[in-house]
């Protein structure tokens, strides 16, 4: 499915999906450092660096 932007939470819900986050920065989560300490963010090609700081995370859960 393409989809231009990110879907509504209740899109998501209606998807079968249970957002536990949603647009949180990527340096919010709690791991983090230990997670992403030594990857280098780059976009496709891999020659531009991406700050880790202009990333968002949306965390979901499929229901049950």
């Amino acid at each position: 499915m393409k989809m231009n932007g990110l879907p509504s939470v209740e899109s998501l819900n209606n998807m079968g999906f249970d957002v536990v986050a949603y647009k949180r920065p990527l340096t919010s989560l709690d791991n983090y450092t230990e997670t992403f300490s030594n990857v280098q963010l780059r976009q496709t090609g891999g020659k531009i660096s991406i700050n880790p700081q202009d990333m968002i995370t949306v965390v979901l859960r499929k229901k049950q």
